[in-house]
């Protein structure tokens, strides 16, 4: 399956490091995203990445209240080479699909968005129309709350019962409990940054706290999960005295959580479904 990580263009760092050491992943770009002090197109291109695919950004946009200019996007979107999607407005397919086509009719080619809950003619004409189909939709109506993979489970029944052999891409849909029992063609992801965010770690199907307080905790009581640290050591070299230590790179744990991430979703090195929790 392909990969993608969002948000990896904040980071040169993180830019070159998932270039070097995992040359198959690729990179999301949102066109939402300010480009004040830089444009991400330009930054992931200038690192040599040649696998993008650029997101709209309007879902981030409609939760600040303002929408994507469908014609300075057109534009944007001529001027590099990428795998560029839709302007999709959750909970309202027909805009969606007004937008599309719009784009369609200035000559730019995207991938549509479908999200559950909207008229299935839309999905048909989307599935009809184009290769590779969006489908959003984690988040509950009325709220940014996502919807658990419980919830979600039917509804990707349905759809890959219906369409079988179409190329769906998973956007924000990260759950190995879907990814893995699904025929995805695609998915992306931003959950690699918990690491250097909340100090966390993924870990086969299980997102374990390396450090509530992050280095600021001392007391071994403050750790979660006994035998992470020895999973650390052995298998990323990464010492507990070292990630307690004042100025650790807690950029190190998000390089952990993209090697899981890539080995769940790329590699499809995943525990079962109905597997107790992992051991170290």
């Amino acid at each position: 399956m392909k990969f993608y990580l969002a948000s990896l263009a904040c980071s040169k760092k993180m830019l070159r490091w998932v270039h070097k050491t995992y040359p198959d992943l690729g990179v999301l770009v949102s066109y939402e995203n300010p480009r004040k002090f830089f444009d991400p197109m330009e930054r992931v291109i200038a690192e040599g990445y040649t696998d993008i695919m650029l997101d709209s950004g309007a879902f981030s946009a409609q939760k600040k209240g303002t929408t994507v200019d469908l014609d300075a996007y057109a534009e944007y979107i001529k001027k590099y080479i990428s795998i560029p999607v839709s302007v999709d407005v959750i909970w309202d397919g027909e805009k969606s699909l007004a937008n599309w086509n719009y784009l369609c009719d200035k000559g730019v080619e995207t991938m549509p968005v479908y999200h559950f809950g909207e008229d299935e003619k839309i999905l048909e004409e989307y599935v009809s129309r184009s290769d590779w189909v969006g489908i959003g939709g984690v988040a509950s109506k009325g709220n940014s709350q996502r919807l658990s993979w419980q919830t979600l489970l039917p509804h990707f029944d349905w759809l890959f019962t219906k369409y079988p052999d179409h190329n769906f891409h998973a956007f924000g849909i990260n759950m190995p409990e879907l990814i893995n029992r699904f025929p995805f063609y695609s998915c992306d992801a931003v959950t690699w940054r918990i690491g250097s965010r909340y100090g966390r770690l993924i870990a086969k199907m299980k997102r374990w706290d390396i450090n509530i307080n992050r280095n600021k905790a001392a007391n071994d009581n403050k750790l979660e999960a006994n035998g992470v640290w020895e999973w650390l050591f052995f298998m990323h070299g990464l010492r507990k005295s070292e990630v307690l230590s004042e100025g650790f790179d807690w950029k190190r744990i998000d390089q952990v959580n993209i090697t899981e991430l890539r080995k769940m979703f790329v590699l499809g090195e995943v525990e079962e479904i109905s597997s107790s929790v992992p051991v170290f």
